[in-house]
């Protein structure tokens, strides 16, 4: 049996692009997600405790949108995951229809229920059942307006699945770690195929907890760079459709494969977030797993997407990984997270869908800022679009809760 497993369709949706081909050339275009404040006046800042204007890009523009567009949906996430969907599955040539299908299985890498609200939801439980209906703000804060097991049960009954959606959570892994499983249930043959979708919702909850570990940027959030002081946070939705290469139909092509996945948990002990202190061994010792599996050498790696989320401690872990196993070999490396906003969660399914493109195109977007682009020394980061003939892509991923996942994709013609 043809174990291979392959990438035949994408999609996305966010504040910096609603689809995939948007994502491309916006990226291409130089252009850059409108953020917004994230409290509306002084007050609200300083009631909070923030001296400095914080920022994010929440998808206020398109929630409208969304809600208009699918009048049966009365939540604005499932819309999103709904609408990515239908890209992903339009794509790969698919009717809508295949997920309710015995062979196929839909899997979300989510950031999970973050607020510890106990105490008040039981309280907005309590409220009359008026105040929920014309008061949107309450119903906002309902627990059925964020708790997973309430958006799975509305988007399993949109799409009529016959298997319940396995979610996993892992904070900034949650798109690629959400891969494992899949792909393990494709290679052994229990399915034929299976939609990966990652999200990440960015709530003023989450603007406080982030805040509180000091890792939102004042300034500036450019990877790499002595100019970044933190991470832009942003809403976003990436999906991607896996399939057993055996069961490929004569009109599809498949755009990648992927060759292999190594995870691991590395945690340093310290008080403080393992996102933040991260060993570089254990990054470098789960990038090398990976080409170990795949049976390549790390000179064969021809592109690089690191996560690169703009936190200095983090980003000084992978660029020491980086530098220990590519910076005899120069393997060009990319990242666009100033560019589209940090989308968390989702971050690696985003790169995933630009993937495809420099797979496609035999090309790189360079790397893009408002300032300057003062990156780190050694590395081969890429700051001018060149074309290239690539075969590797390597791309990593560390999540707040100390997970590491290293994906090496291998064009779509050796899938």
């Amino acid at each position: 049996m043809d174990s291979r497993v392959v990438v035949t369709g994408v999609g996305c949706f966010s504040d910096y692009a609603q689809t995939s081909s948007d994502l491309v050339a916006k990226l291409a275009q130089g252009e850059f997600v409108q953020l917004q404040s994230v409290f509306e006046n002084q007050m609200l800042k300083s009631m909070f405790g923030f001296e400095h204007d914080v920022k994010y890009a929440p998808l206020e523009k398109a929630r409208k949108d969304l809600l208009k567009q699918y009048e049966d949906i009365s939540n604005v996430k499932v819309a999103a995951l709904v609408n990515v969907t239908g890209q992903v599955l339009a794509d790969a040539k698919l009717n809508i229809d295949v997920l309710a299908q015995k062979n196929t299985r839909v899997f979300w890498g989510s950031s999970g229920n973050q607020p510890d609200l106990i105490s008040f939801i039981r309280e907005l439980h309590g409220n009359q059942s008026l105040d929920l209906l014309f008061n949107k703000k309450i119903s906002d804060l309902h627990a059925d307006s964020f708790r997973n097991d309430t958006l799975t049960q509305l988007y399993a009954e949109y799409f009529r699945l016959q298997h319940p959606i396995l979610t996993v959570s892992s904070a900034c892994s949650s798109a690629l770690n959400a891969m494992i499983p899949a792909i393990a249930m494709l290679q052994s043959g229990q399915i034929d195929r299976a939609l990966v979708l990652s999200w990440q919702e960015v709530s003023k909850f989450d603007i406080l907890f982030m805040s509180g570990l000091n890792i939102i940027a004042r300034q500036g959030s450019l990877p790499f760079s002595k100019n970044s002081d933190g991470l832009m946070p942003a809403y976003g939705v990436a999906g991607i459709l896996l399939e057993r290469s055996a069961n490929i139909r004569e009109e599809q092509t498949p755009y990648f494969a992927v060759r292999a996945m190594s995870s691991r948990r590395a945690l340093s002990g310290s008080a403080h977030s393992a996102s933040m202190d991260v060993s570089f061994r254990s990054v470098s010792q789960t990038m090398q797993h990976t080409l170990d599996k795949a049976g390549i050498a790390a000179a064969d790696v021809d592109l690089i997407y690191p996560h690169g989320n703009g936190i200095t401690a983090s980003d000084q872990s992978e660029i020491s990984a980086l530098s220990q196993l590519f910076s005899s070999h120069k393997a060009k490396i990319v990242s666009y997270t100033e560019q589209t906003g940090y989308m968390l969660s989702a971050s690696g399914g985003f790169d995933l869908i630009l993937a495809k493109d420099a797979f496609e195109n035999n090309r790189i977007i360079p790397i893009q800022s408002k300032g300057d682009l003062e990156l780190t020394q050694g590395l081969n980061f890429v700051t001018k679009e060149c074309q290239a003939d690539i075969r590797y892509i390597l791309k990593t991923s560390i999540g707040i809760d100390g997970s590491i996942v290293s994906c090496l994709l291998e064009r779509g013609a050796h899938a």
